[in-house]
């Protein structure tokens, strides 16, 4: 091993943390496990703040674009990072602020309805998007600047190799960390101890405050924690009753309530005849999608079901169910509990049933770091109820019932239900706030139907696969988007304007100061619509979760990693003509497939054909990064313009409200094409050459 190469992996001299490639690799798992720790925590403590968790993503890419435009700094910003955390925490513990919506405007957002508290902050999401997006990219420019520092003093693309691995064990620790530690204290505890040897690198006055402030930040963590209970998907208080029933608040919106058996009306026990809106029937056997805490399989059991299969995405409110449901449904042997996303349950069963009820089925956030998605996007689909009426009985019945907030609502679903069952459904509503009501459909309506009308009501656009959106009234973005938007886009101008000038080289004038590398910068904006198209073609595939999230940037970075050491190995020996011709294909590919093709039967094949389908433009498209940094005389420079292009992308995804997502590949390939074309026209200059040597 060469003296440099040992410097690089620090095993020549000093401290592993000095060396420049084992700093890299750290501080890279730290920046991408991080991110996705704020998503989480943050949406567990603001309320509806859900709904806008692609913003607390975007701006750590503009945090981490900005710190690797610091890159020369010889500050040691990362010792900063423990008290700015410690501050941005205070901050939401001591607003609790709660987001005010507005679904009056063509959508509708869960979790919106309840008053703030006494001790709870009502903004606007665009005061609080302002507000939040500065300070969490201010966050990520702490973390940014230390790896843009360590980025420059190895060769390009065996740092790019480094970054991207590092990036991988953190996803994978975060995922598993969501199952396996389900503590923030836990969460922040690893960041801190991860960073705690680049901190002490500071001054020693500067390195003990700094361990202070982490010490306060895991204090204030687990006070705030206090009392509460962690799913992969939400945080939950337990709130008991003083009758012995139950209810459990998720993420500080409406959540779930444990209740006892009553023979009353109500939304659970309409479709078995109760209060004479639709004639008594007795159902054998029943599936429940969204059976959260049991109630619905209770009844189901009270009216005389024989078998009843439960399917629960969130696995604490099964566990919760089982512990104090005052009837413990659960425990019943004809109950069958499965921890699973409802269209991935129907898809792995060949079961008929009599009933199949879909339960509540909501959600007040989005899943993982994708704009729009929840996670029963895919739940409330004309296919999806296509693939329910496939696993009724000739004479089941199909039940949809919720809380719709507006009628409108009631009336999409109620198109989707007719387009999927060939006739329209039957209609319940219910007096009382939100729109409470009940959609049967179904060959076995007509055994159970009061009346010979068939009901009348405005039809509206459907939710599809393609355009799984069903709390919008029609294809468009809402105008709170629109303006949320327009406010990162200015506040994303300023922060990096005012930090590039910052840390511009001696004597740089701002033509030098503000140079964006163009082909990186369309890369990584097409990058980051393949990767939300990418991410909604798992949650076809596999359920909308968490875990889907991060095996989908799990493969992305296993392909970007095998597309660096493709061009390692490869060089200049194969021109970029090839590759361009590959992604080409590869989008064409993508655009073509319908992602039903590739339902197999086994979960394992299912991925590898999925990954080999959706994700090869990654591959050929990231040979040609590659080989672009490879040849960029500005290494930390072109990686900022990248996560800067990632951000415009992430803003451009926000169009598949308005055209769905499949349409967002025309959009990937013009900015591909965009990238080729500025290639092609700098290359007039020769370039240096690319060294084949990895390690």
């Amino acid at each position: 091993m060469a003296e440099g190469d040992a410097d690089a992996l620090g095993t020549s001299r000093g401290a592993w943390h000095e060396a420049p490639l084992p700093r890299l690799f750290v501080l890279s798992a730290v920046s991408l496990y991080f991110e996705l720790l704020v998503v989480r925590w943050t949406t567990a403590y603001v309320t509806n703040v859900g709904f806008f968790t692609n913003f607390l993503v975007l701006a750590s890419f503009v945090g981490l674009g900005a710190g690797f435009l610091l890159a020369g700094v010889r500050a040691r910003l990362v010792a900063f990072f423990p008290p700015a955390v410690l501050g941005f925490a205070a901050l939401v513990d001591v607003a609790r602020p709660r987001l005010s919506l507005d679904h009056k405007a063509g959508a509708v957002f869960w979790g919106d309805t309840s008053a703030p508290g006494l001790h709870e902050l009502l903004l606007s999401p665009e005061t609080f998007i302002a507000i939040t997006f500065v300070v969490v990219a201010a966050l990520f420019v702490l973390v940014g600047q230390p790896i843009g520092a360590a980025f420059s003093r190895v060769p390009a693309l065996r740092g790019y190799a480094v970054n991207v691995a590092g990036s991988l064990l953190g996803i994978v620790v975060f995922a598993a960390g969501s199952f396996v530690l389900a503590s923030p204290v836990v969460w922040f505890g690893l960041v801190l101890g991860a960073l705690a040897p680049f901190v002490w690198e500071a001054r020693r006055p500067l390195a003990v405050a700094s361990t202070l402030s982490s010490v306060a930040l895991l204090v204030l963590v687990a006070s705030m924690n206090d009392g509460s209970v962690w799913s992969p998907y939400s945080r939950a208080e337990v709130l008991a009753r003083p009758d012995g029933e139950y209810a459990l608040e998720g993420n500080g919106a409406a959540g779930i309530e444990l209740l006892r058996f009553r023979r009353r009306l109500n939304l659970f026990t309409a479709v078995h005849g109760e209060g004479g809106l639709v004639k008594p029937r007795s159902y054998k056997n029943v599936l429940v999608v969204g059976a959260g805490g049991g109630n619905d399989v209770n009844v189901a059991l009270h009216y005389g079901a024989e078998s009843v299969d439960a399917v629960e995405i969130n696995p604490l409110a099964i566990e919760l169910g089982k512990k104090l449901h005052p009837e413990r449904p659960y425990a019943s042997p004809k109950v069958r509990v499965f921890v699973d996303d409802g269209r991935a349950f129907l898809r792995s069963t060949d079961k008929k049933y009599d009933l199949i009820v879909y339960a509540l089925p909501d959600s007040p956030s989005n899943t993982g770091a994708n704009a729009n998605m929840r996670t029963e996007s895919y739940l409330a689909t004309v296919e999806a109820f296509r693939a329910v009426r496939q696993h009724l009985e000739p004479d089941g019945v199909f039940a949809v019932y919720n809380f719709y907030r507006e009628r409108w609502l009631v009336r999409k679903v109620a198109t989707m239900l007719e387009r999927a069952f060939d006739r329209p459904p039957l209609v319940l509503l219910f007096e009382g706030p939100y729109v409470p009501a009940v959609l049967v459909a179904g060959p076995g309506v007509a055994q159970i139907r009061t009346t010979d009308r068939e009901p009348t009501f405005d039809r509206s656009e459907p939710a599809t696969d393609d355009w799984p959106f069903l709390y919008l009234t029609s294809p468009h973005v809402p105008a709170i988007y629109l303006r949320s938007l327009g406010i990162v886009c200015a506040a994303s101008l300023l922060f990096i304007g005012a930090l590039a000038w910052v840390g511009r080289p001696p004597g740089a004038g701002p033509r030098q100061a503000f140079a964006v590398d163009g082909p990186m910068f369309c890369m990584g904006a097409a990058f980051m619509l393949l990767e939300a198209k990418s991410i909604v073609t798992f949650g076809l595939l596999f359920g909308t979760t968490w875990l889907t999230t991060a095996l989908v940037i799990a493969g992305l970075l296993a392909m970007v990693l095998a597309a660096v050491f493709a061009t390692q190995r490869l060089g200049h020996r194969v021109g970029m003509t090839p590759w361009a011709a590959g992604l080409v294909g590869a989008l064409v590919l993508v655009y073509v497939v319908p992602p039903e093709t590739m339902v197999l039967p086994s979960p394992v094949l299912r991925y590898a054909v999925a990954a080999a389908c959706t994700l090869s433009p990654v591959l050929f498209a990231n040979v040609i990064f590659a080989r672009l940094l490879g040849e960029s005389r500005e290494t930390t420079r072109s990686l900022a313009s990248n996560l800067l292009g990632s951000l415009v992308g992430g803003l451009a995804e926000y169009a598949s409200l308005a055209v769905g997502y499949r349409r967002l590949l025309p959009l990937v390939g013009l900015m591909y094409g965009l990238a080729f074309v500025l290639v092609w026209r700098r290359r007039g200059a020769p370039a240096p050459s690319v060294s084949p040597e990895l390690v």
